[in-house]
């Protein structure tokens, strides 16, 4: 007597969805571009903005595609600024500037929470910011960025 054994082929909703991430896979194997150090400071009516929320928008790029270098202002109103990891810098490129400056409120469970835009929004869309910077291939120590309240 001969045992016949069964050799079990993969679903095919299994091999539809190994086809279908491929592209996924290898769009994740692509480099990282090359990002440069970008450090600055913010100056609101003259004075240092701790906790102001700034973010690069590549000028050819106004939808606010990745990369999207950012940081947040420190007690002395200097940031440095990240893309993809901590402090990692930002791509080359011609920018524009947008600032968001939350005042921070408190909730009924007194929780800090952000509140509106201390600056009005004045400056928080990148096509009327009117603010630009260049990032250049080597490290960048930005002119202080000086902003009105007002």
């Amino acid at each position: 007597m001969q045992l016949r054994t069964q050799t079990r082929r993969p679903p095919r909703a299994a091999l539809w969805l190994i086809l279908l991430a491929l592209p996924w896979w290898q769009g994740c194997s692509q480099e990282l571009p090359d990002r440069y150090p970008v450090m600055g400071t913010l100056l609101v009516d003259g004075q240092p903005a701790e906790g102001a929320q700034i973010r690069l928008v590549r000028n050819d790029e106004f939808d606010d595609a990745p990369p999207v270098p950012y940081a947040i202002t420190k007690a002395d109103g200097s940031f440095v600024l990240s893309t993809f990891l901590f402090e990692d810098g930002a791509p080359v490129g011609e920018y524009q500037v947008t600032v968001f400056w939350p005042s921070v409120t408190r909730n009924e469970f007194g929780e800090q929470v952000e509140g509106p835009d201390r600056l009005g929004g004045r400056y928080a869309q990148a096509e009327d910011s009117g603010l630009q910077i260049t990032v250049a291939a080597h490290s960048n120590h930005l002119e202080p960025l000086k902003l009105s309240a007002q």
